[in-house]
């Protein structure tokens, strides 16, 4: 292949390439801003990401408490 065709083809296969800037951008406002160093520690999810994982969050840290506050509710 020519010097020119490769980089007309290299070029041309750049252009194509999504950034995925989406998906950049959720995993920024989803990972805390000091995550842990492994995953075994949890805590890679900021607070307030999810409201549903912030429930289970405060259900594993306070299951006893938790399980009364679903308790009233039903």
């Amino acid at each position: 292949m020519a010097p020119h065709a490769a980089d007309c083809l290299l070029a041309e296969l750049l252009a194509g390439i999504d950034e995925l800037c989406d998906v950049a951008g959720l995993l920024g406002r989803a990972i805390a801003e000091e995550p842990p160093a492994t995953i075994m520690e949890g805590g890679i999810i900021r607070d307030g990401f999810s409201a549903e994982l912030d429930e289970l969050r405060d259900a594993m840290l306070h299951g006893r408490e938790w399980v009364a506050r679903l308790q009233d509710k039903a």
